[in-house]
C-alpha cells in the first residue's frame, strides 16, 4: 500500500507513532523515506552472513533484530543465508509492526533451517541470550538521549567475543552548513518520490520530539564509550549513515 499517512490533518497534528495505519504501509514509506533503504539492508545482510559464518559456528548464536518493524531484514537474511541454519529474533515493541512481521511470513514460504521469530517487547529490558549479532536498523534514534549509552553497554555486555553490532542511523553533520544542505537534499529526495510539501513538513513535525539524531563522531563515540572495540562506517549518504562495531575475540 502507499503511504499516504501525513495527507491527513490529524496525522500532521499528532507525534509519530509506529500504529496500524503506519504499520499497513511502512515498507513504501522506507523505500520512499530512506536513501539507498534496499541497498543498505542487502549490504547489511551480507555483513551478518560473513561475520555469522567467520565466528558463530554451530552453537545456535542468535541474529537480534532490534527494532524489527515488518520483517524486511528477516527476508533479506533468508535470501543471503540461500538454506544455511541461522538463528534470528526480531523484537519490535509496536504489537502493529509484529502482527504484521507475522502475517507477512506466514504468507511466504520460509526455508526450515532458517529459524525466525518475532516478539513484541521492549528491547531495553529484554534478557538476549546467546547473542552473536544484534542490527538496528533507524531504531537507537528513536531511544530517549540518556538511555542510548547504556543500552549499548548491555549489548554489548551481552555479546560473545567477536559479536557484532550493526547500526544505521539518521545523523547530524559537525558543520551546520553541512547539515543544512544535507537536509535540503534529503527533502528533495523525498519529492523525487512522490511526498509533497505538505506530507514533508508534516512528518518532519511529527518526528520531531520522537527522533532524535546524533552526529556520526558522536555515534562512533558512544560505542566506544559502550566497550566496542572496532568501529567503522561501512555506509553513508549525506545524512544517513551506517555503522559496525565489533567485540575483540
Amino acid at each position: 500500500m502507499k503511504d499516504q499517512v501525513f495527507q491527513s490533518q490529524k496525522s500532521r497534528e499528532a507525534d509519530f507513532d509506529f500504529n496500524p495505519e503506519v504499520a499497513g504501509v511502512f515498507e513504501d514509506m522506507l523505500e520512499r523515506s530512506v536513501p539507498y533503504y534496499h541497498e543498505v539492508k542487502s549490504m547489511t545482510a551480507s555483513l551478518i552472513r560473513y561475520y555469522y559464518e567467520q565466528e558463530a559456528g554451530t552453537d545456535k548464536k542468535m541474529i537480534y533484530d532490534l527494532g524489527s518493524s515488518t520483517g524486511a531484514l528477516a527476508h533479506a537474511l533468508s535470501q543471503k543465508f540461500e538454506g544455511t541454519p541461522f538463528y534470528y529474533t526480531g523484537i519490535d515493541n509496536s504489537p502493529a509492526m509484529v502482527e504484521k512481521a507475522v502475517d507477512i511470513f506466514s504468507l511466504n514460504s520460509v526455508c526450515p533451517e532458517h529459524k525466525i521469530q518475532f516478539l513484541c517487547d521492549d528491547i531495553i529490558s529484554f534478557n538476549y541470550e546467546n547473542p552473536f549479532v544484534f542490527v538496528s536498523n533507524y531504531t537507537i534514534q528513536f531511544l530517549r538521549p540518556m538511555e542510548r549509552l547504556p543500552f549499548l553497554r548491555k549489548l554489548y555486555q551481552s555479546l560473545a567475543p567477536g559479536g557484532v553490532f550493526l547500526m544505521s542511523e539518521k545523523v547530524l553533520e559537525n558543520n551546520s552548513g553541512y547539515s543544512r544542505a544535507f537536509q535540503k537534499l534529503y527533502y528533495d529526495f523525498k519529492k523525487e518520490n512522490g511526498y509533497s510539501e505538505m506530507e514533508i513538513a508534516g512528518k518532519r513535525e511529527a518526528l520531531e520530539n520522537v527522533l532524535i539524531p546524533y552526529r556520526a563522531d558522536e555515534n562512533i563515540q558512544m560505542l566506544t564509550e559502550a566497550g566496542f572495540d572496532y568501529i567503522d562506517l561501512y555506509f553513508k549518504w549525506f545524512n544517513f549513515a551506517s555503522f559496525i562495531a565489533i567485540k575483540k575475540p
